[in-house]
């Protein structure tokens, strides 16, 4: 997991006011908030961050970069001719360690409320949830398609269902009320079916 350097009091800091942001909102949340989390006293948090809307930064830098490291490579993919399209499929998905999986389910669920008044909110979510994905399901799409190892499909139809299930369940996971494991594959096999 990249840290970005974060560590020991700062990274406490820095996970307590993910967990706020994403619970509370990050409008209704102040640094006395973060502070009295970590039972410190508030100005003693302004040792680690300036302020809350640095900790926002840091939170969309973290999301990006472990985003990017974690992402499939669509070439290693491609390279797994003898995997059925299905198995293809599901190697396009993210999936990242319990201990980060969380505080990224978190981190969603922060971007996406603010993504309706923060452009470069609104930027990162085009980014790493709907340009990855596009780019690398529409490049598998394609070439199953011309290798004949599907049936024609309409891409941009099953871009739009496969996007708009993850993020929901990525926003989801980030929130009270998870996609549990087993109804998240479940729902990924019908999906997938629709591809043969």
């Amino acid at each position: 997991m990249n840290k970005l350097g974060l560590s020991g009091r700062k990274w406490e800091i820095f996970t307590s006011a993910v967990s706020l942001y994403s619970k509370n909102g990050y409008s209704n949340v102040s640094m006395r908030d973060i502070a009295n989390v970590n039972k410190i006293k508030a100005p003693s948090i302004y040792k680690h961050f300036q302020s809350k809307e640095e900790i926002l930064t840091t939170i969309y830098v973290f999301y990006d970069v472990n985003s990017c490291e974690n992402f499939p490579i669509l070439e290693k993919i491609l390279e797994a001719t003898d995997k059925e399209p299905t198995e293809l499929l599901f190697m396009t998905i993210s999936y990242y360690d319990n201990a980060l999986q969380l505080l990224m389910d978190q981190m969603h669920v922060i971007l996406i409320t603010q993504a309706v008044n923060d452009p470069a909110a609104y930027e990162l979510i085009k980014k790493v949830l709907f340009g990855y994905g596009e780019r690398l399901i529409g490049a598998l799409l394609e070439r199953l398609i011309k290798e004949e190892r599907i049936s024609p499909v309409d891409k941009d139809a099953f871009l739009s269902l496969y996007l708009n299930y993850t993020f929901s369940a990525a926003f989801r996971n980030g929130t009270d009320a998870p996609v549990p494991p087993d109804l998240w594959t479940r729902s990924l096999n019908l999906l997938f079916s629709l591809i043969k």
